[in-house]
């Protein structure tokens, strides 16, 4: 094969599915080896030898991009959790604090009416 598709394209392409296959599964390790098997498979059937080093390098490229995928998925997933946790502390903060009774309900609900008929 080419040399420029050796070092450049195969492993753009298996960056891309690392990151795909590492969403569906989540598991970096069962990733790695599924590339790993696709890229043994490939070097069994063209018998040559430069391809299982290079089976190897695209196994290695694809477990890191799925573990930074991963790290990335659960920093993303942490910063959410803070964001909710932070509005619920809010709302149950304004609660807490303001007691309103109905009539103050009815009238800010008359007030609205009022604002968007005009």
């Amino acid at each position: 094969m080419n040399l420029l598709l050796l070092l450049f394209a195969i492993p753009f392409a298996t960056i891309i599915f690392s990151i795909i296959l590492q969403k569906l599964i989540n598991n970096p390790i069962l990733v790695a080896f599924a590339t790993f098997s696709v890229f043994i498979l490939l070097a069994v059937t063209t018998n040559d030898e430069t391809y299982y080093i290079f089976t190897i390098l695209y196994s290695t490229i694809s477990y890191i991009a799925a573990l930074i995928t991963r790290i990335l998925d659960s920093i993303k997933n942490r910063c959410i959790n803070n964001q909710n946790n932070e509005i619920e502390n809010i709302i149950s903060n304004d609660l807490n604090n303001n007691t309103c009774d109905k009539s103050d309900i009815i009238i800010e609900k008359n007030n609205m009416n009022r604002r968007y008929w005009r």
